[in-house]
């Protein structure tokens, strides 16, 4: 913990870090300063507050290894800065708050490269405002709480999600986009939600956003693309099941400008009081390949 004065230029090189059981912070600072750190190692199990908290920093931070388990707040918090940072450690995340919180950072790589991130409870991945470069190239595993991914407020960063990343059936929307953000998303992997949306995209209004490969499965309210214009929006994934019952299932609206396509075909569509693919207000539409089917009762 950095006592809230700026930490100035930090170096530290092949350093581990264990802390067991604590019940405050675990690598923290709060006032910035230009870090060049490689830890060997960081395990940190607890219930206390932030697990690895860095506000207005730059520089370079890795780590090697390790594991961060059980925090009764934030896992890994960036805000501000222009932080590069890149993590091969595992996170496990149990408790009411996110796994990731990033706010307002203005340039910057982070990568989780490879270990497990995973989140049973809380509201996973929170991008707000996050201008850099977000890789995901491990196994990212959210499933439980509200636990699903959510860029917004202007965020216009490059995120990619590979094939080993899941959402499972959060309380609300697995995969949302909003509030004037224009970042260029490439998701790779499975989504399922069975009481918000799958994924939700709003505001959207430059450059591309990609559901590459994976399954998207939704007994909840669906697809929904509205109030873009600009970008393209493709669903790729070959296997895209929206059983909605009483709710839509997929509500293109407003989206003069953007280009939203649907792929590869598998686009299986099953309602009863809802609609089944509605579009409205503009954009160019496609649904394209085989196996596309709406059946409404």
């Amino acid at each position: 913990n950095d006592n809230n004065v700026s930490v100035g230029d930090l170096f530290m090189s092949n350093n581990r870090m264990i802390i067991a059981n604590t019940a405050r912070c675990g690598f923290v600072l709060k006032n910035g300063g230009t870090l060049n750190v490689t830890f060997t190692s960081i395990s940190i199990a607890g219930t206390g507050q932030t697990a690895i908290d860095l506000n207005s920093c730059n520089g370079n931070m890795m780590i090697l290894g390790g594991t961060i388990s059980n925090f009764g707040d934030t896992m890994v918090n960036i805000k501000g800065g222009q932080m590069n940072a890149t993590f091969n450690n595992s996170i496990n995340h149990t408790d009411n708050f996110p796994l990731l919180t990033v706010t307002d950072h203005t340039i910057g790589i982070l990568t989780f490269q490879t270990g497990t991130i995973s989140a049973t409870n809380g509201t996973g991945l929170q991008f707000n405002n996050a201008d850099g470069s977000y890789n995901f190239n491990g196994t990212t595993i959210l499933g439980g709480g509200d636990a699903g991914i959510d860029i917004i407020n202007g965020s216009s960063g490059s995120f990619s999600f590979n094939t080993n990343t899941s959402i499972t059936n959060p309380s609300g929307t697995a995969f949302n986009v909003g509030g004037a953000s224009t970042a260029s998303i490439t998701y790779s992997g499975n989504i399922t939600d069975n009481t918000g949306f799958a994924i939700d995209i709003d505001d959207h209004d430059a450059n591309n956003i990609i559901f590459q490969t994976g399954t998207i499965s939704s007994t909840g309210s669906g697809i929904r693309v509205q109030n873009c214009s600009g970008g393209i929006k493709t669903f790729a994934n070959t296997s895209k099941s929206l059983n909605t019952g009483a709710n839509n299932a997929v509500i293109l609206s407003s989206n003069l400008g953007a280009t939203i396509d649907f792929t590869n075909g598998g686009l299986d569509i099953d309602c009863t009081l809802g609609t089944g693919f509605g579009a409205t207000g503009g954009g160019t539409i496609s649904v394209q390949g085989a196996g596309n089917s709406i059946t409404t009762t």
